[in-house]
């Protein structure tokens, strides 16, 4: 996720508040008062970026990939969660099995514990062994 860009003054067209954003996501929204009402508007891009006024009910622009309303509203609130640390975003999407990381590509799928750096050694040692011949010769 890259890092917000902070602006003095964020000029926006149409935006819509986290309250709004919640029920659009289908996630009940956990606070009310000014933070609630933080207006956010989304726009189409390539890449995501955030944009961002000081403070905690400071207006935020997301630009993002479109894809449905929901969608959008999910990825929007995901952002204000774990990219601004938006405390309303964040209680309100915590649990939610859409905004669980994936693991990176190439990750062992089991759900068992990583190896000790003791047992990664040992099997490195047992694929690498060689025979006394081949060391004498």
């Amino acid at each position: 996720m890259p890092a917000p860009l902070y602006v003095a003054h964020l000029r926006q067209h149409s935006s819509e508040s986290v309250r709004a954003l919640c029920v659009l996501a289908g996630v009940p929204c956990k606070a009310t008062g000014a933070w609630a009402e933080r207006q956010i508007e989304i726009t189409a891009a390539e890449k995501l970026c955030i944009v961002a006024e000081p403070g905690a009910t400071g207006s935020v622009r997301i630009s993002m990939k479109r894809r449905s309303a929901r969608q959008d509203a999910r990825t929007a609130l995901a952002v204000l969660a774990y990219g601004l640390h938006d405390l309303v975003a964040k209680q309100s999407v915590k649990g939610q099995s859409w905004t669980r990381v994936k693991p990176p590509p190439g990750r062992p799928k089991l759900g068992r514990r990583p190896l000790s750096n003791a047992e990664r050694q040992r099997r490195f040692r047992l694929r690498h062994r060689t025979s006394a011949c081949e060391r004498t010769s």
